[in-house]
């Protein structure tokens, strides 16, 4: 990704971030930062955690959040945990107001 960043017409407007993306996140939102396009495309594992600290006020009001593969559940075979992670992220995010 970086390679790609770096070679964009915007490459000054972006800061890659590597490691530990709840520290990065938690940390981002600390700082009062907030985004109008959030997208995840970390660990599955972590996408309610990720989808939390964003609704906490990281994410601008109007804002959106963009998740990689959310809609690939079925993707995964019965009993894989990504297939149980993208499950209740997708629960969580369709019983949000």
């Amino acid at each position: 990704a970086d390679g790609l960043f770096k070679s964009s017409s915007v490459a000054g407007k972006i800061q890659l971030l590597v490691g530990d993306a709840v520290e990065h996140m938690q940390g981002l939102l600390q700082k009062g930062r907030k985004f109008d396009l959030i997208f995840l495309d970390a660990d599955k594992a972590n996408y309610v955690k990720y989808y939390e600290i964003a609704m906490q006020g990281l994410l601008n009001k109007d804002g959106f959040i963009m998740a990689d593969n959310s809609l690939c559940a079925l993707v995964y075979r019965e009993g894989d945990a990504r297939r149980d992670r993208l499950h209740e992220f997708n629960e969580l995010v369709s019983k949000d107001p």
